[in-house]
């Protein structure tokens, strides 16, 4: 949504090899908390899922996750029953 939001208000962007107006690129990632991983795992995620993003053209969204390992998933399911 806000990917299209950006592109709708149309503004000029003349230097940009992707289009006439800006546009964006996003990265976004999601994990379950526990175990190793980190907020800097999180970011890392992200951070990866923008590249790809970037990689495959520009101006769209890619999403990444964490496997969930079987401790994560426990441990998720534990809080999820008190």
């Amino acid at each position: 949504m806000i990917r299209e939001k950006i592109v709708e208000r149309a503004i000029p962007h003349a230097a940009s090899p992707v289009a006439p107006h800006v546009t964006a690129s996003l990265g976004v990632a999601c994990m379950i908390p526990g175990g190793d991983a980190s907020g800097k795992d999180l970011i890392e995620l992200a951070d990866q899922a923008l590249y790809q993003a970037k990689d495959q053209g520009r101006n769209q969204v890619q999403i990444s996750a964490a496997p969930v390992t079987a401790g994560m998933a426990e441990g998720s399911n534990r809080q999820a029953n008190r």
